[in-house]
């Protein structure tokens, strides 16, 4: 039983030390290197200042870019299509693909544990409380998984900030893991191809690509808005219900 014991305590502390390892070198990154962050938070058009930055790496540029992938996921304020967009110019579609879903995923199993581990606090480090407010009606929602796969799958959805709340909803995390990873495959891959195409001079067929994920996105965000406001009125009509009782 001790050595069971011994064994679990050091698997657990190799994985609190990878955790810790992965976070801190994404964090120097963020620190280091915080200008190129900001000019894409102000402007998200500087995509080629961020794709030279990451191709000044040279060969290691594709762990800096994984780790940049794993920090915005963190950090919801960092837009996610530039990184996206410059992983297709500087790998390829499929290759900047692989590298911005393996950052996502990362990210999310990292922040994921966490808000499991210390729960809404540990949020409200980092989202706003009216965004958490706007979502809980995740906490109690039927078809959580459908759900969670459609707000993953919808662009221009604040898909991180859904990370955050769905952690803190009854799902499971393996379940959670792959739908959420499924659910971003469209976007990833519309982006990095995008900015694959952009390299190769395809201007007209990058900008028709865009204009139909566009539209699909606006689509959706619509059918979001109306689905989401009828929860929220059941969930306001339940609570009026419960309160004469109580």
């Amino acid at each position: 039983m001790g050595k069971r014991t011994g064994k679990a305590k050091l698997v657990l502390a190799v994985k609190m030390g990878l955790v810790a390892a992965m976070l801190g070198l994404a964090a120097y990154l963020g620190i280091r290197y915080a200008p190129y962050f900001k000019q894409l938070i102000n402007d998200p058009s500087n995509i080629v200042q961020f794709r030279d930055f990451v191709k000044s790496f040279g060969a290691p540029g594709v762990v800096v870019l994984l780790l940049i992938q794993v920090l915005q996921v963190f950090f919801a304020v960092i837009p996610a299509d530039p990184i996206e967009l410059a992983a297709g110019m500087c790998y390829g579609g499929f290759w900047g693909f692989a590298v911005c879903s393996l950052g996502v995923l990362i990210g999310t199993f990292l922040l994921f544990s966490l808000v499991r581990r210390y729960g809404e606090p540990f949020v409200e480090a980092f989202i706003q409380q009216k965004h958490i407010k706007k979502f809980k009606f995740l906490e109690n929602a039927k078809r959580l998984e459908f759900i969670t796969f459609i707000l993953y799958f919808i662009p221009g959805l604040p898909k991180d900030v859904f990370t955050y709340l769905a952690a803190l909803t009854p799902i499971k995390p393996s379940r959670f893991f792959v739908i959420s990873s499924i659910g971003r495959i469209p976007s990833i891959l519309v982006t990095t191809i995008g900015g694959a195409n952009l390299m190769k001079g395809n201007v007209v067929s990058t900008a028709v690509l865009f204009g139909v994920f566009g539209a699909v996105g606006i689509v959706g965000m619509i059918v979001y808005r109306i689905v989401t406001r009828r929860m929220d009125q059941k969930r306001e009509q339940a609570q009026s219900e419960e309160e004469p009782q109580s």
